[in-house]
């Protein structure tokens, strides 16, 4: 199997700018156990995204027994999106892709959430996919996707779109994936 793992703070795209991603570490389709990791102080774009103590990381690794694993995270400290739209003191996602004996892939992803607000009010669900609809757009919470064929997962902490996907907007996002030798990895 090939590991492949990805994490990142963010993302930005919009009609007036695009950036990201935002403090990437990044395990790119490797026959080999390996790690990467990034940290970023802050990040600000100007009345679209203002993020503070970035961490992300990616890996894989193979156990005594043979048994692999591609893990990636990312978390973000304070932040504010959108002129307020969204804030929130914490938010964190993971994501875990491990193989067994028999080299069938499970995967795993979660998020952690500290004081989430979306037009003012508590986020309380952490479910994953769990949609906020706005009259502009939505938010999805734990956004969390599968990939590499099943071998692997997405997972998004938050995902803004607003005005029909012309602003779209990912805080947290990690991905992991366990793909066999010859096949395509998916795109981070």
């Amino acid at each position: 199997m090939k590991f492949d793992a990805h994490g990142n703070g963010g993302t930005v795209s919009g009609p007036l700018v695009t950036a990201g991603p935002i403090a990437p570490s990044d395990l790119t389709c490797t026959t080999g156990p390996g790690s990467a990791s990034n940290n970023l102080s802050s990040v600000n774009i100007q009345g679209i995204a203002s993020l503070s103590g970035i961490s992300t990381s990616a890996s894989g690794a193979t156990d005594a027994g043979g048994l692999q694993t591609s893990a990636a995270q990312a978390s973000v400290g304070k932040l504010n999106l959108l002129d307020g739209l969204v804030t929130a003191d914490g938010v964190s996602a993971n994501a875990n892709a491990t193989d067994d004996a028999t080299g069938k892939v499970s995967t795993t992803g979660n998020v952690t959430l500290t004081n989430v607000k979306v037009a003012g009010a508590a986020v309380t669900s952490t479910a994953p996919n769990t949609t906020i609809n706005l009259l502009i757009g939505t938010v999805v919470v734990n956004e969390q996707t599968s990939t590499a064929a099943g071998g692997g997962i997405a997972v998004n902490a938050l995902h803004i779109k607003l005005f029909g996907g012309a602003v779209d907007v990912v805080v947290g996002h990690a991905a992991a994936a366990l793909v066999p030798v010859g096949s395509a990895c998916p795109a981070p």
